[in-house]
């Protein structure tokens, strides 16, 4: 019910054809109910007779139409002409309220702003669900594997590295890690408050990988970019509470030497998540430069199927890896 720029789109076809999920069913029911409370009030025999009509005209059903509030609105205009602007203002106003008395978060710049129409509050409301849902979901899996697909939107990447942090705050002998792979990182920007944290730049810790003794990566003597790829110990890190935070440009993956070492990373990410009870793994993939390239499209296919959550942020979603077997999800 809210609408998609195009790159997202595609990012979404591609979530969705990889066996994901979108796990906020709330937001249609309530947009759906709230619709036909509003045109019910008019008259029910007008509702009903006025849903037909716009169905009938372009071979919709009704759950489609009522799926879809900004392809209602346009059909709505098309039918009534001025005289659907009052059910649009009611819808509107409804909405709001529902968003007030839910206290879901709202400013009153929004709601005085005219140009704050239907879809943007369908989309406060979405946004609002899926935040509910990430945060019920790290409350309740002490085991997470999340890759965020994030348009470089502060805003979203602080509050979930906050939620996962305060989720273990109450964790004795918690370790955190933050591997980056991004040249634009800012370590204040996201972990300002958080404490005992390690940081590893992985660009330069391979160019130094001659010399290197530390305790977190490990290269083999006879390291080999193309075929002998053993950049990670994380042996250290199994059967102990963890949580890993990996910064990642999309635009890595254009090259092949940091192709390689992403794909060691995420597989040394699943073998750990599989070994541990404790754990919270969560890849930020900058996808603000992505333009949804086949060549781009590959390599993200096969990392995001090494997740059970697919977050994206424009608009906010979650997705959850649906196990088409067992009819269950993951």
């Amino acid at each position: 019910m809210y609408s998609k720029n195009p790159v997202n789109e595609k990012l979404i076809n591609l979530i969705e054809n990889s066996g994901f999920i979108d796990r906020n069913q709330t937001t249609d029911i309530v947009v759906k109910d709230i619709v036909l409370n509003v045109l019910n009030r008019i008259g029910k025999s007008y509702s009903k007779a006025l849903i037909y009509q716009i169905c009938s005209l372009y071979g919709l059903s009704q759950n489609e139409l009522l799926s879809n509030y900004e392809l209602f609105e346009n059909s709505l205009t098309r039918v009534l002409g001025k005289t659907g602007y009052p059910i649009i203002l009611r819808i509107k106003k409804e909405l709001l309220k529902y968003l007030i008395m839910n206290k879901f978060e709202i400013n009153i710049k929004d709601i005085l702003d005219p140009s704050f129409n239907v879809p943007h509050i369908i989309g406060k409301l979405s946004e609002s669900y899926n935040y509910q849902l990430i945060s019920e979901n790290l409350n309740n899996n002490k085991r997470n594997h999340i890759i965020l697909l994030s348009n470089n939107d502060d805003k979203h990447i602080k509050k979930i590295i906050t939620s996962i942090v305060q989720n273990s705050k109450n964790i004795r002998n918690i370790k955190r890690v933050v591997i980056v792979l991004h040249d634009q990182f800012d370590e204040k920007r996201y972990f300002r408050s958080v404490s005992d944290i390690d940081i590893y730049y992985v660009n330069d810790i391979v160019s130094s990988y001659s010399s290197s003794t530390d305790k977190f990566f490990k290269l083999e003597e006879n390291y080999d970019i193309n075929n002998n790829i053993d950049l990670i110990n994380f042996e250290q890190f199994n059967n102990s509470n963890i949580q890993i935070f990996c910064f990642i440009d999309i635009q890595i993956l254009n090259e092949l030497y940091n192709y390689k070492i992403l794909k060691v990373l995420e597989e040394k990410f699943e073998k750990l998540y599989n070994l541990n009870e404790l754990i919270q793994i969560c890849c930020i993939y900058d996808v603000s430069n992505f333009y949804t390239k086949e060549y781009e499209l590959k390599p993200l296919r096969d990392f995001i199927n090494h997740h059970n959550i697919v977050i994206v942020d424009e608009p906010l979603i979650m997705y959850q890896k649906f196990d088409v077997k067992n009819d269950i999800v993951k």
